[in-house]
């Protein structure tokens, strides 16, 4: 700090001396010895302005470049992936003044993590210890459900299957942001597994009075189809559970990359930038498996925008038919 008032003082003074000097050898100030007292005053008033505009041109050049290392540091804290435990924030060489500040945003950073690792942990080990519990009760409710009402029956055992389903995305959270998921690399039709999934997302947005427009070409890519079933769904059911009106979904593929556009109207205020929902966070987290696969979400005026962008692959070649 105290160098950068040092830069100050020493740019104020090299400008006050360099001003002065250019003023006065253009103004000459031996024309002035026989002026009036008008002159003089006109002159050094005109003296006092130009020392002033070359002030103010230094104070908003020097303000500009101060700036700078703290516009850097707000892009890169904008770079920033939630889902990233290494990413962190870097010196800026022409800054040393903000080290403190990086060095505590940074550390910051790590106790966060730690802390969201920690609480991912202990999230999966409660949803593995729930799987023994929720599967004796589906068994133990098949064996009773002939002595219970049916309607009861029957809301027990949506209760069991949507809990059963929170244990299991918990678990595919966890083990996908860690990175442990095995996968099972092919081509994948995406053309007819959107097709497929879009189907019943349609169903179900008819009983809310909406529809879903689809406009589909062939598309393929080299992934997991179960986890590639995982994303396109997470990003469909979204669009329903969240959004009114019409559901557009587009599947285009040009140019070596495969891009799904999934855009809905907004039911409500949508979440501040950087919440992630689980559905958003097991879609962010599969897609970083694919390695070639990345998911941008944009909030306007009136829409949810979902775009999914990934490395086409060929189509496998058809099977010659033997004669």
């Amino acid at each position: 700090m105290r160098r950068l008032w040092l830069l100050i003082a020493g740019s104020f003074a090299a400008t006050f001396l360099a001003g002065s000097a250019m003023f006065w050898l253009l103004v000459e100030p031996s024309r002035l010895a026989g002026s009036t007292t008008r002159a003089v005053v006109r002159a050094q008033a005109l003296y006092v302005l130009f020392i002033w505009l070359l002030f103010a041109a230094v104070a908003w050049a020097m303000t500009r470049a101060a700036a700078r290392p703290l516009q850097r540091l707000r892009d890169e804290l904008d770079r920033l992936d939630p889902g990233n435990a290494l990413h962190r924030l870097g010196k800026q060489p022409q800054a040393a003044e903000l080290d403190p500040l990086v060095d505590g945003i940074n550390d910051l950073i790590s106790r966060v993590h730690l802390a969201l690792g920690q609480l991912d942990r202990f999230a999966a080990q409660v949803a593995h210890e729930l799987r023994l519990p929720l599967t004796l009760a589906r068994l133990r409710l098949e064996q009773a459900s002939s002595q219970l009402p049916e309607t009861v029956a029957e809301e027990l055992a949506g209760e069991l299957e949507r809990l059963g389903r929170f244990v299991d995305q918990t678990l595919l959270l966890s083990r996908a942001e860690q990175g442990s998921l095995p996968l099972k690399r092919r081509p994948v039709d995406l053309h007819e597994l959107v097709a497929q999934i879009a189907e019943g997302i349609a169903l179900l947005a008819e009983t809310e009075d909406r529809g879903l427009a689809l406009d589909s070409e062939p598309a393929w890519i080299d992934f997991d189809a179960e986890y590639s079933k995982q994303i396109v769904y997470n990003l469909l059911a979204n669009a329903l559970r969240h959004g009114s009106g019409q559901i557009r979904v587009r599947l285009r593929c040009n140019r070596g990359a495969v891009r799904l556009l999934v855009v809905n109207q907004l039911r409500s205020v949508p979440r501040r930038r950087g919440a992630l929902g689980t559905g958003q966070r097991i879609v962010a987290a599969l897609a970083a498996l694919h390695r070639g696969m990345s998911v941008r979400y944009r909030s306007g005026a009136r829409a949810y925008v979902a775009r999914l962008v990934a490395v086409a692959s060929a189509a496998p070649p058809v099977p010659a038919l033997r004669s």
